[in-house]
């Protein structure tokens, strides 16, 4: 396809077509504004894709651009009858263009990219791991031994870490969890998450009170074992979405067990489906979250401070406990749990079910 693209036939960028908006429709609800651009994006989005499927007779898109990130937009090109698949790439935005310098140059040297069948038959960007950045283990004792033990219990569990965990966030806790390599790109994926029961409405005030003090519209996300995706999501084409690319509706009959990782005007999911040979660790931690509470999803969001980006080592990660009301955190087979719990109306858990430990 020699040329499909958009132009802006108002001649305006910038603060120039900032003004423009403002002139014309300045006395609309922004709420109102931002559907209809939504809407706009969509609908050019798709016809976009479609154009380039009906000229290609290619049904498969492998999509990067950081308009790529909005994912309501993501699932009308997957809504699309023309459209058999969508592989987004894990990081869509300005970073892509250091990956894509990187696979140009190997095909300039090589000759060739390999193929899906060389990869265990996925293409980069349906890969589920891309946890390239730094370990958390790496300076990790200097870090710990740093820990107030005034303020902070620490313990060492080793390989039972997830257990452990899933114990706790069964319980109606609240738990950060930082673990091997950082993700790259703007989702986190279970090695830098905070993590909670997602059929625990209470879960999102706590969270927004004590960390991520998010808009009210702005909902969280579930990661969800692959082998339980069928039980919450309704995924005709079976899409795989392992980066939280794609919004699917929720199975009806299954919502309430991820209540709370859902967005509650349209009861849409943004989940995380997490393979076992991508993330073996926190494969294991949701099965065992499944079996001391019979669900197969967590609620899953970034561990970071509002406006700040995720942590990558165990001192960032500690840090952000000691500056925020967050009482638990998993970093490698260590548990940090903080020792003042009378702040309980701040974060804590609130109808959970009786205690699991047995």
């Amino acid at each position: 396809v020699d040329r499909l693209e958009f132009r802006n036939r108002l001649g305006l960028i910038g603060d120039a077509f900032i003004d423009h908006v403002a002139k014309r429709y300045g006395t609309r609800r922004f709420d109102d504004l931002a559907f209809a651009i939504q809407r706009l994006a969509e609908l050019r989005l798709r016809e976009w894709a479609e154009q380039a499927v009906r000229a290609t007779g290619i049904p498969r898109i492998c999509a990067a651009g950081g308009v790529f990130l909005n994912v309501k937009a993501n699932a009308q090109l997957v809504g699309s009858h023309l459209v058999d698949d969508l592989a987004v790439f894990p990081a869509p935005g300005d970073e892509s263009v250091a990956i894509g310098a990187a696979l140009l140059a190997h095909l300039q040297q090589e000759g060739r990219l390999a193929s899906a069948g060389e990869r265990g038959g996925r293409s980069f960007a349906h890969s589920p791991s891309i946890f390239l950045g730094p370990e958390v283990s790496d300076g990790i004792d200097r870090s710990i031994g740093d820990v107030d033990r005034k303020r902070f219990e620490v313990t060492w569990h080793g390989d039972r870490i997830d257990r452990e965990v899933a114990v706790l966030l069964a319980e109606g806790e609240i738990v950060g969890r930082a673990r091997g390599r950082l993700e790259f790109g703007p989702r986190a994926l279970g090695n830098r998450s905070i993590l909670a029961d997602p059929s625990r409405l209470e879960a999102v005030g706590e969270l927004n009170r004590a960390i991520k003090n998010r808009d009210f519209w702005m909902p969280f996300a579930p990661a969800i074992a692959a082998e339980n995706a069928g039980r919450y999501l309704h995924n005709p084409k079976g899409i795989d979405s392992p980066h939280m690319m794609l919004t699917f509706e929720t199975v009806a009959e299954h919502r309430n067990e991820i209540a709370a990782a859902i967005h509650p005007a349209d009861f849409s999911a943004r989940p995380q489906i997490v393979h076992a040979e991508g993330n073996p660790s926190f494969h294991g931690l949701l099965g065992e979250f499944q079996r001391v509470r019979g669900i197969g999803a967590l609620l899953n969001t970034s561990l970071n401070l509002h406006g700040e980006p995720m942590v990558a080592s165990a001192a960032d990660a500690i840090d952000l406990l000691e500056r925020s009301g967050l009482r638990n955190l998993a970093i490698d087979g260590y548990l940090l749990r903080r020792r003042v719990r009378s702040d309980r109306a701040e974060m804590g858990p609130v109808g959970v079910p009786d205690r699991v430990r047995a």
